[in-house]
Order: C-alpha cells, then sequence, then structure tokens
C-alpha cells in the first residue's frame, strides 16, 4: 500500500502538482483530479471528423493520416528518396499530393461528385483543404449527413 502511494505521488509530482492542489480542493472528485493530470490541450478542428465516426477502422485511419497531413503519397515518398515517380497513377498529369488526390485528380472529383450527389448534397466539390473545413463543420450528430 505504502509503495502505492510513494508511486502515485511521484505521479503528482511530474504532472506538475502540489500538495496544496490537493488541499485546496473543497471536496474531492476523481473528475477534477483527471483533468489536472491530463492537463489542457487545444481541440483540434478535424476530432469531429476522426472521434466516434462510425465508418469502418480503416477509413478512420486513413482520414486520420490525411488530417496530419502525414498520407504516404508519391510526392512524400520522393522526399524521402523511396521513389523518383511523384506523377498521379490515375491521370498521369499533376504530381500525387494529399490535395490531388482527393479533389484535384480528375477521377476523385467524379468520385466526390457523385458522393454528395448520392449523399443528396447540394454543393461542388472544392480544394482539399476547403472540403476538409466543410466537412469539419457538418460532422454533427449521427445521421448519414454527419
Amino acid at each position: 500500500m505504502v509503495k502505492k502511494i510513494v508511486k502515485a505521488r511521484k505521479h503528482f509530482e511530474e504532472a506538475g502538482l502540489q500538495q496544496n492542489d490537493l488541499s485546496d480542493m473543497m471536496t474531492y472528485s476523481i473528475k477534477k483530479m483527471y483533468h489536472k493530470l491530463r492537463g489542457n490541450f487545444p481541440k483540434v478542428s478535424w476530432r469531429k471528423l476522426i472521434c466516434n465516426n462510425l465508418g469502418f477502422p480503416k477509413w478512420i485511419f486513413n482520414l486520420r493520416l490525411v488530417a496530419h497531413g502525414k498520407l504516404l503519397t508519391r510526392d512524400r515518398l520522393a522526399k524521402w528518396g523511396i521513389t523518383k515517380d511523384t506523377v498521379c497513377s490515375l491521370c498521369d498529369i499533376e504530381n500525387e499530393t494529399i490535395a490531388h488526390m482527393f479533389c484535384h485528380c480528375k477521377y476523385s472529383a467524379a468520385i466526390w461528385e457523385r458522393l454528395l450527389h448520392w449523399q443528396e448534397i447540394d454543393r461542388k466539390a472544392d480544394r482539399w483543404p476547403g472540403e476538409q473545413v466543410w466537412a469539419e463543420k457538418h460532422a454533427t450528430g449521427k445521421g448519414a449527413e454527419a
């Protein structure tokens, strides 16, 4: 039991908490303590797209990579020296970047248009950062629109 108390004290000190922080609390609350230990971090704009998403895990994983700008495109692989060919394999016109793969390529743009029409969303597909911002604003609720 003493070992656990000493270990807990170490975790509090690592989190930057003092004994005064505990004594200043009028009533002890696990929720309050959790928030103190966790700290405050800014909310990211894409959290509604990733968290509580009912899509397949593979889709959510790829969406998270795109939101972080870490999806392995040919352009990104060329910067690491893994490949020399950076041209999109679908259209063979532009370099394969995240923006090109999702919106600029004529084939992916046609798919976006069909998806929007299928979801009965009356708007034209925009450039990639604009599409992500639009999706972040409209990712509310649990229906098909979200």
